[in-house]
């Protein structure tokens, strides 16, 4: 679809134009509106003569049928291309049934007239080309006629947060912000997203310039959804693109002139009930009238204490329209009984579930509708050939071996509960064992491995440099910096905070996630962290990493540890079975009475 928003965003960045030139774009708008009006008619009036001698036509056929062939109303038919035009659909025998303008043998035959006789119009399809152009300008100059105001309420909107001490916990997305990620988007980004680097900047970047591989049918039904004013929740098993799939609604809700937020609620400071009336209260008050704000919310169940400061002091308010993405499991217990975090907040919503391949179980979250989503081979093939290409650009294996390698592996683990994300790390681990270059395909843990050898030296225990990081992560723990240099006592904890702010600022492609804010270490993706174990099972255990850990753990870390292991048993109901046995091979640690006294 033409997009002059975008083409105009550009354009005011490139010539940092300021905000107040926004009311001479409608003066644009009119000129080219009013110089193509005159050839417009002409073309509207030559359309409609000619669709009455289709009619004609179609008339003169019926009396030679002399059956019960149905007449169509004139008038819908010298006016069905306009409706055509102003719905963005082409004119087909199809449409023509779901418009009510006629029956399925009535269009079948009076489609087959009129596209006879638009022909026949000199420069038809020049001609349709300035009517669409005519149509998506009328689309534009409403969008235009919003864009000053809405300018000016994100720059308020900023300007509150920050006088108020709480810009950091959502980000606005603008129509700027996204043409400036989709410019700065390259092989590398492309490369680090598909490796499961789900920062925000990767993601916008890649998404913005649809880099990535959609799961379209999904993301239209959301951005319906959300055109209606329905809130929408997006549920899924780890690694089915559910993150990516709310960037994409967001980046497209952006780019078309809307506000929109970005609310992560992983590894944040949590957010108080005064913090969530404050945020609240300045989306409402600054958000233009008639305009409406898109709240993207990112795994709730990671920042409960958050989730549920927002949900209690959720504002009731139409100027806030709400769209979430978390696992299954983790929503039904974000909405269990007992606690109930999503009442009164998300009502009437709506769910979209992402489902596996060939996946058949259904999802059902209280009295929510569901729209499921299936996965599909083609889909994944696509993800896996793109988050390998640079592989085969660089030499490391051929497309041949590049090409078979997926083909196994999804024949393989082509199961409804495999996620993308293993299916990708499963591949590159294959992969390695043919390439040519073998160095060159480096997993996180080698990548780990390498950043700590380089800063410190050589380190005895380095298979478990990664795994220290990675058990806690399948007890949904952060490895605080800290524990991690006792653990490690090679390690200097000033010079390590030091290279790490200064490699992960103002964002990271590296092979773990590290907060300055809470000084904590954690792998990009559990289930990257539980693929640690599966396939370095011959080096390292969960349970040797959990032992030698509790060596050097004080009370308090202990005892966070053990709170943590029995919320991640709370949550193994719904796990993939891979998961399942990884944590019941970890589980039974919490038994051990006065670990630290008898070790």
């Amino acid at each position: 679809m033409f997009n002059i928003l975008d083409t105009i965003t550009a354009g005011l960045s490139a010539l940092n134009t300021p905000i107040g030139f926004g009311g001479s774009l409608i003066t644009i708008f009119d000129h080219f509106k009013n110089k193509n009006s005159s050839h417009i008619k002409e073309t509207l009036d030559a359309i409609r003569e000619k669709s009455s001698v289709a009619y004609a036509r179609y008339f003169e056929y019926r009396k030679y049928r002399q059956d019960d062939l149905g007449i169509p109303i004139k008038e819908d038919i010298l006016g069905y291309w306009e409706t055509c035009l102003q719905r963005n659909v082409l004119p087909s025998a199809s449409d023509m049934v779901t418009s009510h303008i006629a029956s399925k043998e009535e269009a079948e035959i009076i489609i087959s007239y009129l596209m006879e006789q638009w022909m026949t119009i000199p420069d038809f399809s020049a001609w349709i080309h300035d009517i669409l152009i005519q149509n998506h300008l009328e689309i534009a100059s409403e969008r235009l006629s919003d864009l000053p105001q809405i300018l000016e309420a994100v720059s308020q909107i900023k300007a509150r947060l920050d006088s108020q001490g709480i810009d950091h916990i959502a980000t606005m997305i603008t129509p700027g912000y996204v043409m400036d990620a989709k410019i700065s988007c390259n092989d590398s980004t492309i490369k680090n997203f598909f490796t499961v680097d789900n920062n925000f900047h990767t993601m916008l970047q890649v998404i913005s310039a649809d880099a990535d591989v959609p799961h379209k049918e999904a993301a239209q039904a959301i951005e319906g959804l959300i055109q209606s004013n329905d809130s929408v929740i997006i549920a899924g098993n780890g690694g089915q693109g559910k993150t990516s799939l709310m960037m994409r609604v967001a980046a497209q809700n952006a780019s078309s002139g809307h506000l929109t937020v970005w609310l992560p609620l992983s590894n944040k400071e949590t957010i108080t009930e005064q913090m969530a009336d404050q945020f609240f209260d300045c989306l409402i008050e600054l958000t233009p009238v008639g305009q409406s704000v898109l709240l993207c919310i990112d795994n709730p169940f990671e920042g409960r204490e958050s989730f549920a400061s927002l949900q209690a002091r959720w504002p009731h308010n139409h100027k806030i329209h709400l769209l979430m993405a978390e696992r299954e499991n983790r929503l039904t217990l974000l909405a269990d009984p007992d606690q109930d975090l999503l009442l009164h907040w998300f009502e009437n919503a709506e769910l979209i579930v992402l489902q596996g391949i060939n996946q058949t179980r259904e999802y059902r979250l209280k009295d929510y509708t569901s729209h499921y989503f299936s996965e599909s081979v083609k889909r994944r093939k696509s993800i896996l050939e793109k988050s390998t290409s640079y592989l085969v650009k660089a030499g490391a294996v051929s497309e041949a071996d590049q090409l078979s390698v997926i083909n196994k592996t999804l024949g393989r683990y082509g199961k409804p509960y495999v996620s993308l994300v293993e299916l990708i790390y499963r591949t590159l681990f294959e992969l390695k064992k043919i390439a040519s270059k073998p160095g060159s395909i480096k997993l996180d843990w080698e990548e780990w491995g390498d950043l700590i050898e380089r800063e410190f030296g050589k380190v005895d225990t380095d298979i478990q440099l990664y795994g220290v990081i990675a058990a806690l992560k399948v007890f949904h723990t952060p490895l605080s910096l800290s524990l991690f240099c006792k653990r490690f006592d090679e390690l200097n904890v000033r010079k390590l905070r030091t290279r790490l702010c200064e490699r992960f600022v103002p964002q990271y492609v590296e092979p773990v996630v590290y907060q300055e804010r809470n000084e904590t270490l954690q792998p990009k993706h559990d289930v990257i962290a539980e693929l640690f174990f599966l396939f370095n099972k011959n080096k390292v255990t969960i349970n040797s990493v959990i032992f030698n850990l509790l060596d050097v753990m004080d009370e308090n870390e202990i005892e966070a540890f053990l709170t943590n292991i029995i919320n991640k048993k709370e949550i193994r109901k719904g796990q993939s079975p891979q998961s399942a046995r990884l944590i019941t091979g970890a589980i039974w640690i919490v038994s051990i009475p006065e670990y630290k006294e008898g070790a």
